[in-house]
């Protein structure tokens, strides 16, 4: 997200930095790595590794202990669900669905009114799909069940006139990418170390589940484009 916050003008704040007595005026990035749908991490277990539920719940909870909401002009960004498929249960997409769609509304909750929202990209199509007994068919089942309950509860959401829920196709985005200029779109680039250089490749996937810099960039790209292509409304009297 730092190419979409450069072409914002903003420098969000790791939330894991964040002064007591200074407050961020730029954003806060509440990301860990590695983190599940939920509460905790699903990589590593750690209690003080948060899921992007216990983020979310932890922003909403701070909020309501000071009687505050959250900045109704403010930018909020919401991306997971793809740890739980690769380290957890591949099957499962009811459990990320509906913690994603929590930690949605929990947003609402508290109000926020203009949210990003990644869907995934295919898993099965990443070259971790194909490691470690992996099944890349189950993969892109559970995307395809992720992300259409994730377009549901967006589409619900955005009943309400008062709110700005604005979609990003990541999945699309992948499966176009080889006519995005991304000649590799299946060995991720550290797998190939004799081309893989800095400015002088065009990998899709950097380590096997992360995209490379190139790829990033081309997200943050049609993300501002979402934004920029779907107004703030006012609100409903």
């Amino acid at each position: 997200m730092d190419y979409l916050g450069d072409q914002l003008g903003l420098k969000p704040t790791l939330f894991t930095t964040i002064s007591p007595t200074q407050i961020p005026t730029q954003g806060i990035n509440f990301a860990f790595d590695g983190a599940s749908s939920s509460l905790g991490n699903a990589v590593v277990p750690n209690p003080n590794l948060p899921g992007v539920l216990k983020q979310v719940l932890g922003f909403a909870g701070t909020l309501k202990a000071n009687n505050q909401t959250a900045d109704p002009n403010a930018l909020y960004t919401l991306w997971g669900g793809a740890n739980d498929f690769f380290f957890l249960n591949p099957k499962d997409s009811a459990t990320p669905i509906s913690n994603i769609s929590l930690a949605l509304n929990t947003l609402v909750g508290v109000g926020a009114k203009n949210i990003l929202v990644f869907n995934l990209p295919d898993l099965g199509q990443v070259p971790a799909a194909k490691i470690d007994n992996r099944n890349p068919a189950t993969l892109s089942k559970s995307t395809n069940e992720f992300n259409l309950g994730l377009a549901k509860t967006v589409s619900d959401l955005n009943q309400n006139p008062n709110l700005n829920i604005i979609s990003v196709d990541t999945y699309s985005l992948f499966n176009q990418a080889s006519t995005l200029g991304f000649t590799n779109v299946t060995e991720s680039c550290l797998s190939r170390l004799d081309i893989c250089i800095p400015g002088n490749n065009k990998f899709l996937s950097w380590d096997g589940f992360h995209p490379t810099t190139s790829a990033h960039k081309v997200i943050a790209d049609v993300a501002l484009a979402a934004i920029e292509a779907k107004s703030v409304p006012e609100p409903a009297n």
